[in-house]
């Protein structure tokens, strides 16, 4: 069962729907999703309702109504929610984890897309995502590249990513014919795991995870 949480923009609304239709297909459950404005700061607002906060918080009020007491109530979330999947550059990640972890869900795992890490460390910042687990390129983890890209530090994030798609696309070039092959081994590009089946080019990513601050692969 999955919350998402995705911007309210052309790329966001693409990829929350094909999010939508791939996890149905695999027999999950979409419960809820927040579609957030580029400009929100505060998340606690947006992920109440569908953390079902709110009307925990409204028990809790009647119930000091109904026996007339000053009692002490503490708001619980659902409980049926497994996963969060966000969608979004890490300026706004770092907001989403700590509210949930302030509505009572850190015990939910969050995962994200590789547009959560530019490739560029930011330990202090990025302690906000620590657990927060997501797809990454591996031009963006260290040591995975034998020659590091070093794309111009103020390029936007989905920019250097832009970089190291060119960088494959150049690799590609060379190499198409081998990989025509039936025998022909997988590319070890900057963006992913290169492949050809049947005339279309696949990549499969990496998986890495914030550790107090960090970015640590969790694939060898």
């Amino acid at each position: 069962n999955v919350l998402i949480v995705a911007p309210d923009n052309g790329w966001g609304n693409r990829a929350a729907v094909f999010f939508n239709q791939y996890w149905n297909n695999k027999g999950g459950t979409v419960l809820s999703q927040v579609i957030y404005p580029s400009a929100t700061r505060d998340f606690t607002p947006l992920l109440k309702p569908p953390l079902q906060i709110d009307l925990s918080e409204e028990r809790g009020r009647q119930l000091k109504r109904f026996i007339n007491s000053r009692i002490q109530t503490s708001a619980r979330r659902r409980q049926d929610i497994d996963l969060v999947v966000v969608l979004g550059y890490p300026m706004v990640a770092r907001q989403i984890k700590p509210a949930l972890d302030f509505l009572y869900a850190s015990d939910v795992p969050v995962v994200a897309t590789s547009h959560i890490y530019n490739g560029t460390a930011q330990a202090s910042l990025d302690r906000d995502l620590s657990s927060v687990e997501f797809s990454a390129m591996p031009w963006t983890l260290p040591g995975q590249l034998a020659k590091p890209l070093q794309p111009d530090q103020r390029l936007h994030t989905a920019y250097r990513h832009l970089y190291a798609v060119g960088y494959d696309a150049f690799l590609l070039h060379r190499n198409l014919k081998a990989l025509e092959s039936e025998t022909a081994l997988p590319l070890f590009g900057a963006t992913g795991l290169l492949s050809l089946s049947n005339g279309v080019i696949e990549r499969q990513q990496k998986w890495a995870t914030f550790q107090r601050g960090k970015v640590i692969a969790i694939q060898p």
